[in-house]
């Protein structure tokens, strides 16, 4: 009677355990494009992706996904999976995601099952070429994501396999500054103006900071730290670089370019040292 007893008790202990794990594959709701979207909105959507009463959200706004991307339970852990089966974001982190936002009337048009009435937007359509979990772990480079006040900015650091490949030397002089990339993230690139006084154009380059590097906020301004603790970069500042750059858009440019977050592009800049 008593092993009857136990045993009941732990089956009960399994069907709770069971109930109380909302977070499945199958219980969220996945709203999904009939078929891919031929071109694609350049808006960009960051923010921590949430679920809430079903559906996965960013912020508020609703996403609305590409066919070729699905939804996988890890243990307990909902995580998006895109057409090659790797995890591009994750519930509970930071998600960064080109596309566009679309009105109430278009959306139950294109999708391959109808929202219920009481979906609310806003509705963002998932776009393509761009990255969305920050966590992500290139072979090419490192990031970090540095919290800034209410918003963040990424810190990239060249990994050898990046190094190795450009070999197309290059000295830059221009101002370290921290640009934006959508409304919470922030991208510090070297601006720097090329050519004569009648023919100058400004020329903004994405930089890939050597792998001992750091990056700290010190009286709200951006700072890059080199590794024996002297700051060498500072956010307005003039700084002069000698390094290798990547101009053309081949094939390494292009996996940079689908590996960073949406909207940070080239021209690259490799950064062996800085001049002053």
């Amino acid at each position: 009677m008593r092993r009857i007893f136990v045993s009941i008790f732990i089956i009960c202990l399994l069907v709770l355990s069971a109930c109380s794990n909302n977070n499945t594959a199958s219980s969220i709701r996945f709203p999904q494009l009939k078929k891919a979207s031929s071109s694609y909105m350049e808006a960009v959507l960051s923010g921590e992706m949430v679920l809430k009463d079903g559906y996965l959200r960013i912020g508020d706004s609703l996403v609305i996904w590409q066919p070729d991307y699905f939804v996988h339970n890890n243990n307990g852990t909902i995580e998006i999976l895109d057409r090659d089966g790797k995890m591009v974001a994750r519930e509970g982190e930071e998600v960064y995601m080109g596309g566009g936002e679309i009105p109430l009337d278009y959306v139950n048009k294109i999708l391959k099952e109808p929202l219920p009435p009481h979906c609310k937007g806003p509705y963002f359509l998932q776009g393509d070429g761009t990255r969305l979990s920050l966590n992500f772990k290139s072979e090419l480079f490192g990031l970090t994501v540095v919290p800034f006040a209410e918003q963040k900015f990424c810190f990239l650091t060249a990994k050898p396999s990046l190094v190795t490949v450009i070999t197309q030397k290059i000295e830059v002089t221009g101002k370290f500054a921290a640009d934006y990339a959508g409304k919470s993230l922030r991208i510090p690139m070297i601006r720097s103006d090329l050519g004569s006084v009648e023919n100058r154009r400004s020329v903004q380059y994405t930089p890939f900071w050597p792998p001992e590097y750091t990056a700290r906020i010190s009286d709200g301004l951006i700072e890059i730290v080199d590794g024996t603790g002297n700051i060498v970069a500072r956010d307005g500042e003039q700084v002069t670089i000698e390094g290798r750059s990547l101009y053309e858009f081949n094939s390494l440019a292009m996996q940079l370019f689908h590996e960073l977050p949406g909207g940070i592009s080239g021209p690259y800049l490799i950064i062996d040292r800085i001049v002053r």
